[in-house]
């Protein structure tokens, strides 16, 4: 009935004064979008609780699915040959509280208090093969060839790896001091690594191009955004950076960095979400992004002036109750890893959405269409 009432009054809304832009929406009117629906398909259930920071990042593969937890010390493989009837194949315990993972041939690379590689060539049965001797956690990474691109937030560090070995990683560099303070993620591209921050303070940068063309020999290529900001996630498409926050209210971030060493910031959009692309994916042209317990589908088609084209909450308890650490999509499924917020103790679970679009009307309204999400 609730629902029922969202759409005919979105309707009522739309044959009045035109479909509304969403609220925090940014940019010009555009032709009507898809309205999309997201119907939940699956869901774990608790996997794991703890006292503190819990919920972390997932990887896909070959219709694997691997998550890990911080304080909770797991590590989930899923069978998703059926995203809508998924299976545990493992839920093993780590040594070490995990947070960022990356998968490559038989290997899963996992960074968190120690940098670990497990060989996951039996998913049912992880193995850990390696265990780094830096103890200054590890954060977000990116893998390129046989190179491992680490961010360290504690040891204000920035590292890469040669991973030529699995069994055998070799550091071939690393840069540390304020330019890397707190560094949170990083992005590889075109003999480029964009190092995301989330400790800056005024007057340190919160981003660091750094090329490296010559991994054993990297070199601060530009640096920016010095005004005290705190990034987390980042993600590249074409000449532009896309910067999620690590605090509540900073909002998304895009950069130009048609000339890398010259990072030119677009804007900063939609401060009134909680966290914006905490963490961060695509689907088609959308950019998708974790937003406390919400999920944004943002068109960036302009980058000067981007707009939330949809959104949908996953918790009818709110922000205070549960937050969305981390997405993933494969296809037309969103993945999400969420913290629960209990009395006295975090839950983790991996849930599923089944992504679908329904064409707007054949004579649409002048004003961009309107999505009457349902809670």
């Amino acid at each position: 009935m609730k629902n029922l009432l969202r759409l005919t009054f979105g309707l009522i809304l739309a044959a009045l004064f035109g479909s509304p832009s969403p609220a925090g929406a940014t940019g010009a009117e555009t032709e009507p979008h898809p309205a999309i629906q997201l119907k939940p398909v699956w869901s774990s259930g608790t996997l794991a609780t703890a006292r503190s920071d819990l919920a972390r990042n997932q990887v896909i593969e070959d219709g694997v699915r691997y998550a890990v937890t911080n304080a909770g010390r797991k590590l989930a493989v899923i069978d998703g040959a059926d995203w809508t009837n998924q299976s545990l194949l493992a839920l093993t315990d780590t040594y070490y509280g995990s947070v960022d993972l990356r998968k490559r041939d038989d290997y899963l690379y996992l960074s968190g208090a120690r940098l670990t590689v497990a060989d996951v060539s039996d998913p049912s049965r992880p193995r850990e093969i390696w265990a780094d001797d830096v103890s200054s956690w590890s954060h977000g990474m990116f893998l390129l060839d046989d190179r491992l691109y680490v961010t360290h937030h504690v040891g204000h560090r920035f590292r890469i790896l040669d991973v030529s070995d699995p069994s055998r990683p070799v550091e071939l560099s690393q840069k540390r001091g304020a330019s890397f303070r707190g560094a949170h993620d990083v992005f590889v591209e075109d003999g480029y690594a964009y190092v995301a921050n989330y400790l800056a303070r005024a007057g340190t940068p919160a981003l660091a191009v750094v090329d490296v063309s010559d991994p054993a020999n990297p070199s601060i290529a530009g640096l920016a955004a010095k005004d005290d900001v705190k990034f987390s996630h980042i993600l590249k498409r074409g000449d532009h950076l896309f910067i999620g926050s690590h605090y509540p209210t900073y909002g998304l971030f895009i950069y130009d960095v048609s000339e890398p060493a010259d990072p030119v910031r677009v804007g900063q959009f939609f401060q009134d979400r909680w966290s914006a692309g905490y963490w961060m994916d695509w689907w088609r042209d959308y950019l998708v992004a974790a937003a406390a317990d919400s999920v944004l589908f943002i068109d960036v088609a302009d980058p000067e002036s981007p707009f939330i084209a949809g959104e949908k909450a996953l918790s009818d308890s709110g922000p205070e109750r549960m937050g969305v650490k981390n997405l993933a999509i494969e296809g037309d499924y969103l993945h999400v890893s969420v913290q629960n917020y209990g009395e006295g103790r975090r839950q983790w679970v991996l849930d599923t959405y089944r992504i679908e679009a329904l064409e707007p009307a054949e004579d649409p309204p002048s004003r961009r269409w309107w999505w009457p999400w349902s809670r």
